[in-house]
């Protein structure tokens, strides 16, 4: 099956697979429609549509200051990644590492103003992923 591998800044690499980041969006579609009685922006829709059509794998590079929901990298910055990292649905691989860590360390941290971050860290404390999950005030 084809994956989608999420080029970080830091060098390092997260292999997604395409049905799992698919899985999500639809999931993500589902619970949208169910709760509002519609779909407020068809972005989620094309990218599921695009990457179910793909028979190759898919090459994204971070760029933070192009994050948006439009692209899949944007999609998989602003909360996919954040997903499957925690499910486990992941292959990582450090830039100039040997080994493949076999497990990532999650820290969540909510200050006072209602800001929210997420950092995976590898056994050696080396930071491989962080997101904003919300910003307060």
């Amino acid at each position: 099956a084809p994956h989608v591998l999420f080029l970080l800044k830091s060098g390092d690499t997260l292999k997604f697979s395409s049905q799992d980041i698919v899985s999500l969006l639809e999931m993500q579609i589902r619970n949208e429609i169910k709760r509002q009685g519609y779909l407020s922006s068809k972005s989620s829709e094309y990218l599921s549509k695009a990457l179910r059509q793909t028979t190759r794998d898919t090459l994204i590079i971070q760029s933070r200051s192009a994050v948006s929901e439009e692209t899949i990298g944007g999609t998989l910055d602003l909360w996919v990644a954040r997903e499957l990292l925690l499910k486990g649905k992941v292959e990582v691989a450090i830039k100039d590492a040997i080994n493949k860590p076999i497990k990532l360390k999650y820290v969540f941290i909510k200050d006072n103003l209602g800001n929210q971050q997420g950092t995976f860290f590898t056994k050696e404390s080396r930071k491989v992923y962080w997101t904003i999950i919300s910003l307060g005030e």
